[in-house]
């Protein structure tokens, strides 16, 4: 978990405690009725909200473009009888050079 994860997590928490305690007025036997499961979910979600950064969501979705245009090159390609090589070379083209020299390639 890093940092920012961690922070968020706990300024979450402490929100929904401080929330549930005002709410409540010190008695927290008003977490068993309807208002008080609201609340504790309303505050799991904002935990969670908090503490998802939003930078590895468009990371996320770039890698799953480009795992999408990969299929849709490599599939055809292997359905046509390709060599297995000339397939492995369209589909190192969608990987940034930097990478390509720590991928192993079987024999």
């Amino acid at each position: 978990m890093d940092k920012a994860s961690f922070i968020g997590s706990l300024l979450g928490v402490g929100a929904c405690l401080w929330v549930g305690y005002r709410g409540s007025h010190g008695h927290w036997a008003m977490f068993y009725s309807e208002k008080g499961m609201v609340m504790v979910i309303g505050g799991t979600i904002s935990v969670i909200l908090m503490a998802m950064p939003g930078d590895k969501l468009a990371l996320r979705s770039s890698e799953e473009i480009i795992n999408g245009e990969m299929m849709l090159q490599g599939l055809p390609s292997l359905q046509s009888g390709d060599n297995p090589r000339v397939t492995l070379k369209k589909m190192i083209t969608f990987i940034p050079y930097s990478n390509r020299d720590k991928m192993k390639v079987a024999a």
